[in-house]
C-alpha cells in the first residue's frame, strides 16, 4: 500500500524515526559487547593525552587476542574522536548504538532513491524483518564497529554522485581517508571517466592526508605501527584465521598449510594465483558490463543501479580485509535489487540474489566444527554468498541489457518512418512497460 505526495512529505522523518527506534530495541541487547567501539575509545582517550594509540596495553580478558585490542584504524579518525573522553564509556556506549540504528535506518531511505522504487508500508517492514536477521548487520552492533555507517555513506555516494559529482566524490574521499581500503570504490568513476567526482575524491582525501601529515607526532607513530612486527601479525591473523572472508585468505586456507584449515590441496602457487585472479577477473568484467551499460541507451539512472549492484561485490572479492560485518554493505543491494528482479522478472538473478542471502546468513559458527577435519570449510559460506552477489549482479545487468536491446530492435522494427530513434528505453525494470511487453 502506497501513500499519498502529501502524506509523504509528512511522513519520512517519523518513520525514520520509528524504523531506528525499532532496530535500537532488537539488538540494544549487544551495547554490552561492542569491542571494536571500546578500542576506539581507548585511542580517543590515549591521543586526547598525548599518548600512543597504536601501543596500549591489552584489557584484562583480552590478552594474545591483538587483532581485537589494537587500534588499526588512520589517525585523524582517532584525533576526530577524541573528544569521546570527556564522556562516560555508558553513554559512548549508547550513543554509537544510536548512531548505527540511525545509519541502518538510511540505508533504506537511500536505497529507496537510489534504487528508484517508491515507499511501501510492506516494503519497509519487511526490510525491518530482513535487518533483525541480516548476519552483517548483527555483527556489526555486536562488535560496535562502521560497517553500517559505511553502508550508508556508500549508498549515499552512489545515490548523488551523477548529480552532484563533487560533493559525493568528497564524502567518498572522507570514507577513503577512515577506511583506505574504500579507496577501490573509485575505480568505477574512473573507468566512467567521470572526472568531476574523481577530483572530489582525490581532493578531499589529499587534503584529509596532509592534515594527518601535519599532526607529525601522531603521523610518525602510525608510520612506525605500519612497519611494525605488531601490524605485520595482525595482517597474518587475519589471513590465516577465522574472521576473515577476503579471496587472499579462502585462498590460503585451501591450498596451504599455513593456516588452521586443513587444506584441499597444498599448492601455494594457486593460492597466489587466485589472490590475485579472482580480483582482476572479476575487475575485468566489470569493465565489460558498465562500457555496455553506457551504449545501451539505458537512462543513466537506471545504469547506476545496475552498476552499483555490480560494484560492491568487486570491491569485497578485492580487498585483503573483509570481516563478518563489512557484509553489511550488501544489505541494500540485496533488498532492493532482489525487489527489482521480482517486479520485472528477472528470474535467474532473483534466485541468484535470494540464494546469495540464505547462503550469507547460515548459522554456522567455528565453535560447531571440527578443528581437525574438512568441516571447517563450512566457514567460507561468507565468501561463497559474495561470489554469488556478484554472479547476481552480473545476471542482472545482463539480462537488462538483453531486455533493452531486444525491445530497442523491436521498437526500431515498428516505428514509421518519420519517427525519431528509440532511444525512450528508459528503464527495463518496470513490468507491465510497453517497451518490454
Amino acid at each position: 500500500m502506497s501513500i499519498s505526495r502529501r502524506q509523504f512529505q509528512v511522513r519520512p522523518p517519523l518513520l525514520f524515526l520509528l524504523g531506528a527506534a525499532f532496530m535500537l530495541c532488537m539488538k540494544v541487547q549487544h551495547s554490552i559487547c561492542q569491542w571494536d567501539l571500546l578500542v576506539y575509545y581507548e585511542a580517543a582517550k590515549a591521543v586526547w593525552q598525548g599518548m600512543n594509540p597504536y601501543d596500549l596495553p591489552a584489557k584484562e580478558g583480552y590478552e594474545g587476542l591483538t587483532v581485537l585490542t589494537v587500534y588499526l584504524y588512520p589517525p585523524l579518525f582517532a584525533r576526530v574522536l577524541s573528544p569521546l573522553h570527556w564522556l562516560p564509556v555508558e553513554a559512548v556506549r549508547l550513543s554509537w548504538f544510536v548512531i548505527q540504528a540511525l545509519c541502518f535506518e538510511a540505508l533504506y531511505w537511500f536505497g529507496l532513491r537510489l534504487f528508484g522504487q517508491r515507499f511501501g508500508w510492506i516494503s519497509w517492514m519487511v526490510f525491518h524483518l530482513v535487518g533483525i536477521r541480516y548476519d552483517g548487520v548483527e555483527t556489526d552492533f555486536r562488535a560496535g564497529n562502521t560497517a553500517l555507517m559505511e553502508a550508508a555513506a556508500i549508498t549515499a555516494w552512489a545515490t548523488f554522485h551523477l548529480r552532484r559529482p563533487v560533493v559525493s566524490g568528497s564524502w567518498l574521499g572522507v570514507l577513503t581517508a577512515v577506511k583506505p581500503f574504500t579507496v577501490f570504490i573509485l575505480i568505477w568513476d574512473i573507468v566512467g571517466k567521470r572526472w568531476r567526482a574523481c577530483l572530489g575524491t582525490a581532493a578531499t582525501a589529499g587534503l584529509l592526508g596532509f592534515v594527518m601529515f601535519c599532526d607529525r607526532p601522531l603521523f610518525d607513530r602510525y608510520r612506525e605501527f605500519l612497519a611494525s612486527p605488531t601490524f605485520q601479525n595482525i595482517m597474518d591473523e587475519h589471513t590465516v584465521g577465522i574472521f576473515n572472508h577476503a579471496t587472499v585468505s579462502v585462498a590460503f586456507r585451501l591450498f596451504t598449510d599455513k593456516t588452521m584449515f586443513l587444506p584441499v590441496l597444498v599448492f601455494p602457487p594457486l593460492a597466489y594465483f587466485l589472490t590475485f585472479a579472482v580480483p582482476l577477473l572479476a575487475w575485468l568484467a566489470a569493465f565489460s558490463i558498465w562500457r555496455k551499460l553506457e551504449d545501451s541507451g539505458l537512462s543513466a539512472d537506471v545504469a547506476n543501479r545496475l552498476g552499483f549492484g555490480l560494484l560492491l561485490p568487486t570491491v569485497l572479492l578485492t580487498t585483503p580485509r573483509v570481516a563478518d560485518y563489512t557484509l553489511v554493505w550488501l544489505l541494500g543491494p540485496f533488498f532492493f535489487q532482489t525487489w527489482v528482479c521480482w517486479k520485472a522478472r528477472y528470474h535467474g538473478a532473483l534466485i541468484l540474489y535470494l540464494t546469495a542471502g540464505v547462503v550469507g546468513n547460515l548459522p554456522i559458527t567455528g565453535g560447531m566444527l571440527n578443528e581437525d577435519t574438512f568441516q571447517l570449510h563450512w566457514l567460507h559460506f561468507r565468501y561463497a554468498s559474495l561470489a554469488l552477489f556478484w554472479f547476481a549482479g552480473l545476471v542482472m545487468a545482463r539480462a537488462a541489457l538483453r531486455r533493452t536491446n531486444g525491445a530497442a530492435n523491436f521498437m526500431k522494427d515498428r516505428k514509421p518512418v518519420n519517427s525519431g530513434p528509440a532511444t525512450g528505453l528508459s528503464d527495463p525494470t518496470e513490468r507491465g512497460s510497453k517497451t518490454f511487453c
